[in-house]
Order: structure tokens, then C-alpha cells, then sequence
């Protein structure tokens, strides 16, 4: 009765510690060959920054690079439009000024 049985196989812990290094090897793989020099993610956060400067300041501000975006006082957009970048199309939504990817 005290013969011990052999099992083969892994363990959950073993399992558990696999699935994690998996798992932080793919996260690191996927932030090198995201490019973020690119126009496309640049854009939000520099839409954002002249948006809350227009708040804040409560007058008319313009992102003039190359987008020709205004906005009021309030931080609403002035005209919608949608600008086409290689990685994918931003549409700047009348009003509020919502960003939609697509």
C-alpha cells in the first residue's frame, strides 16, 4: 500500500510560471514593433494639449500644422473632418471633438 505512483505531467505552478514569462515576452515583443514616431500616434496627445489650452484660456486656438484644426473657446471643434494617415484614418467629431480610430 505505500508504493508511491509516478505521475508525469507539470503542475500548476509550473503551468502558471510558463503562461507568465509567455506573456511578458509577447508585451515586450509587441511595444518594439509599435513605432510611435509616427504622425498617427503622435497626433492625440498633441489634439488634447492645443484642445485643453483652448479651455483654459477661454479664446480660439488653431492646430495649424499640417490639420488645420480649430477650436473655440470651449474646446469644440469647429469643423469635423476625418485625416487619413498610413496606419489608419482619425475622424475629429463636430462638438466635443471626439477622436474616432479607424
Amino acid at each position: 500500500m505505500g508504493k508511491r505512483m509516478h505521475k508525469k505531467g507539470f503542475t500548476l505552478i509550473e503551468m502558471c510560471l510558463v503562461i507568465v514569462l509567455m506573456s511578458i515576452l509577447f508585451t515586450i515583443s509587441i511595444k518594439h514593433s509599435i513605432n510611435t514616431s509616427y504622425p498617427y500616434y503622435q497626433f492625440p496627445s498633441k489634439y488634447l494639449r492645443v484642445q485643453s489650452e483652448a479651455i483654459l484660456e477661454a479664446n480660439h486656438k488653431e492646430l495649424i500644422d499640417e490639420y488645420a484644426i480649430s477650436f473655440n473657446e470651449n474646446g469644440n471643434v469647429k469643423k469635423a473632418q476625418t485625416l487619413h494617415f498610413p496606419q489608419g484614418d482619425i475622424v475629429v467629431e463636430l462638438g466635443g471633438g471626439r477622436l474616432v480610430y479607424k
